[in-house]
């Protein structure tokens, strides 16, 4: 009881918010936008990333709390 599974999760949901979780492929993958908030990059990417993050990250990329409801507000 009260147990939900991810895959029911992303198909009852328009819109998924996320930091670097790869959930983001299958969400994209179901034709349904990403926000990736990226409040951390510099601490998370500190020893580097091997392609640039806006070839990575297939959404939208936010880095702060403003920019990130700004962002809901326009797709929602």
């Amino acid at each position: 009881m009260g147990e939900r599974t991810v895959q029911s999760l992303l198909i009852e949901h328009d819109l998924l918010i996320t930091d670097y979780s790869s959930v983001s492929f299958d969400f994209t993958y179901m034709n349904k936008p990403v926000i990736f908030y990226h409040f951390d990059v510099k601490r998370f990417f500190r020893k580097g990333i091997l392609r640039p993050i806006h070839e990575t990250f297939l959404g939208d990329i936010v880095n702060d709390e403003k920019s990130l409801v700004t962002l809901i507000k326009i797709i929602c």
